[in-house]
């Protein structure tokens, strides 16, 4: 129903446990207006107009108008969670939404807002939902489901990795949720090479043509043009993987940009075309702790499909620790890679696996239209 302040109301006090509400928002202003969560900010209206939900839900103990001000006490809101069921992938023909931006302070609260999502997106027509996934795998998506890896002890998050309270992937294990797809961050303790084959691969890029170069700051728009069409075709068969708008793919790298030593982005051409690229960046978290930067997080590594080009990716890796130990760095972290990429077997040459996560699915077959198991 819609209760006249900008919101609808979902639920009655009366129906959630410890007299909870929620409160369902699709006005920008009003999402990214809420109270924190467990002192998780809500998105920005800038973060939410790269990627809009179609609906934003609000758990709260107290009233509407407490939850939609950021300056109100955190007790009053108690989850949140965006859903997104228009344009998305499938999984296995079925068609799948998507709940991300979530938050939950207490597992009655996390309990509330994810049976809610759940009737929310079949309601609309989905099969199945998996997260947590802002919106696509262009944006936050993952929990951190492993600290320390294969680590005696845990390694601190490193800049750009996904974080969140340990008790928010027992929370959607506890809603029916199960582990849908695996993916780890390597520790590189030295940056010497480690392939074998680099000598070769060398000469074989060397013979087709292929040259890297790094990042060109003052054309950093026209570089980032040549990733973008890199990363759309090389990853076009990747799991999950939805296209971006090219705007999109500019306000996240754009993002990024203050980050960034154009040496320790490298792309790769042959002739007038742009055939791969690495993208890395001095790890900030760990100079604000430690007020030094020692680590390059290789990011994201990505070659067009061409058998010619075998071995790339390969050399790009190496070549990025090679300018990086250059530049006084003196390890690595491969971050964030799905467990059946090449990216994964070209880590495991060089690092240690230090954290691992987990992307979540449920079918929602047994799901009723009060967000209830049938």
């Amino acid at each position: 129903m819609t209760t006249g302040d900008g919101h609808d109301a979902v639920r009655t006090d009366a129906q959630t446990p410890n007299a909870l509400r929620v409160l369902a928002l699709r006005d920008p202003v009003a999402i990214a207006a809420c109270a924190p969560v467990v002192g998780v900010a809500a998105p920005t209206v800038a973060r939410l107009a790269a990627h809009p939900p179609e609906l934003h839900l609000v758990v709260t103990a107290g009233t509407a108008e407490r939850a939609l001000d950021a300056t109100s006490p955190a007790r009053h809101v108690r989850a949140r969670a965006s859903l997104w069921w228009r344009d998305g992938p499938t999984l296995d023909g079925r068609a799948t939404g998507r709940i991300g931006h979530y938050a939950a302070a207490d597992d009655a609260a996390a309990s509330v807002v994810l049976r809610a999502a759940l009737a929310a997106l079949k309601a609309h027509g989905c099969e199945r939902a998996v997260g947590p996934m802002d919106a696509s795998t262009w944006f936050a998506y993952r929990f951190v489901t492993d600290r320390r890896g294969d680590l005696p002890d845990p390694r601190p998050p490193f800049a750009l990795e996904p974080d969140q309270p340990d008790a928010w992937p027992a929370q959607w294990r506890a809603c029916g949720f199960m582990p849908l797809a695996t993916y780890t961050s390597a520790f590189v303790s030295d940056l010497a090479p480690r392939s074998t084959k680099l000598a070769a691969i060398r000469a074989r890029m060397a013979a087709a043509g292929v040259v890297l170069r790094a990042l060109d700051a003052a054309r950093f728009v026209a570089d980032l043009d040549r990733i973008a069409d890199v990363a759309t075709e090389a990853f076009a068969r990747a799991f999950l993987y939805e296209p971006a708008e090219r705007a999109t793919i500019y306000a996240l790298y754009g993002e990024a940009r203050p980050l960034i030593l154009p040496e320790l982005v490298l792309l790769a051409e042959r002739g007038d075309d742009t055939v791969g690229f690495a993208f890395s960046l001095p790890d900030v978290l760990e100079a604000q702790r430690t007020g030094a930067t020692r680590t390059v997080i290789v990011k994201t590594v990505a070659v067009r499909p061409d058998r010619a080009l075998a071995g790339l990716g390969t050399l790009l890796v190496e070549e990025t620790h090679r300018r990086a130990a250059a530049l006084g760095f003196t390890q690595a972290v491969h971050a964030l890679m799905h467990d059946d990429n090449v990216s994964r077997a070209i880590s495991d040459r060089h690092g240690t696996t230090m954290r691992r996560y987990t992307l979540f699915a449920r079918p929602l077959d047994d799901v009723a239209p009060d967000g209830e198991p049938a």
